[in-house]
């Protein structure tokens, strides 16, 4: 499974992809968006976690920039913050999945190995609540 992880904070980014490389994962990493974009540009991917709040261009931006360059890829959202419904129904992806970050990292782990079971389903949306998300 080749994944794309767009991250800003550093810590947070390379944990999770050393965890799931342990499990065969290939993984990609991006610090921003704009990164994000040009890579998926050159590469294929099964699903990308991303942070909702990042600098230079927010989640939901990127989400949009996506859909506008037609790319449907299987999401997982990782922030700290509530959603609002309005940003909710902005993120009307196929295949979508948040995290709270403040579960801990197994946790994440196990529900981003679950998510691709999921990601054949249209309209798979849910959201894992853990901390104030």
């Amino acid at each position: 499974m080749k994944v794309l992880i767009v991250e800003d904070e550093k810590t947070i980014r390379k944990a999770l992809g050393y965890m799931l490389r342990k499990d065969g994962y290939e993984i990609t990493e991006a610090p921003n968006p704009v990164d994000a974009l040009n890579i998926i540009q050159q590469q294929l991917f099964d699903f990308i976690i991303m942070d909702l709040n990042m600098p230079i261009i927010s989640g939901l931006e990127f989400i949009s920039m996506l859909r506008e360059q037609n790319k449907d890829i299987p999401t997982i959202i990782l922030t700290s913050e509530e959603i609002s419904n309005e940003q909710f129904r902005q993120l009307n992806l196929q295949q979508l999945k948040i995290l709270s970050k403040d579960l801990p990292l197994p946790e994440i782990v196990d529900a981003i190995k679950n998510f691709q079971n999921l990601t054949h389903l249209p309209n798979s949306f849910t959201k894992v609540r853990g901390g104030n998300l």
